[in-house]
């Protein structure tokens, strides 16, 4: 078996010379390009666009801007999850409404538009076309994406943020918006 290793190594360098490089195919000529038949690679689908959209949406205070992502007759889910209190004394208050489209108001989405406006005044630079963003595909045709906004820093509190969060459904060029959520907490000072 000592020489085993020795013999595999010449049987590969062999084969290897004895086949050469690959063969060198001519691209087309432009009288050809007609006669070659290409097939179309349409890109991966990316939520994060759409997903700025519903945030630029956000920033905007429009109710109506955000129905506009929810289909005619469609509903959306909100979530939230905002933990507040003293430290050591923290609780936290989960809460979710299934509301219908035309139920999309400025009263239900006040968390979310909260949230931007407090980013918005932490960072006069902050807009949704630069704003981080991470997308998955998490059930096709769905996608979750979320994003991290800084709300700010302060003695008490250190670096304040809140997690904004969206479920997108892909129908054909169009994106339709789910669910959304927001995870916050928010620590109380004396």
């Amino acid at each position: 078996m000592t020489g085993w290793g020795r013999e595999w190594v010449f049987v590969v360098a062999a084969a290897v010379s004895a086949c050469g490089p690959p063969p060198v195919v001519p691209a087309p000529a432009p009288e050809d390009a007609t006669a070659v038949e290409t097939t179309a690679v349409e890109p991966t689908a990316a939520a994060d666009e759409p997903f700025r959209a519903v945030l630029a949406a956000l920033v905007g205070g429009s109710a109506r801007a955000v129905r506009n992502f929810v289909p005619t007759g469609g509903r959306l889910l909100v979530r939230t999850d905002i933990c507040s209190g003293p430290l050591g004394r923290v609780r936290c208050n989960e809460h979710e409404v299934d509301a219908e489209r035309r139920m999309v108001t400025d009263e239900l989405l006040a968390p979310w538009q909260g949230v931007v406006a407090q980013a918005a005044a932490a960072d006069p630079a902050f807009a949704p076309e630069t704003q981080p963003v991470r997308c998955a595909e998490s059930a096709p045709p769905r996608w979750t994406c979320s994003t991290v906004l800084s709300l700010g820093f302060d003695a008490c509190r250190g670096d304040h943020t809140a997690t904004l969060e969206a479920l997108l459904l892909r129908d054909g060029d169009d994106w339709w918006l789910e669910q959304l959520g927001l995870s916050q907490e928010i620590l109380v000072c004396h």
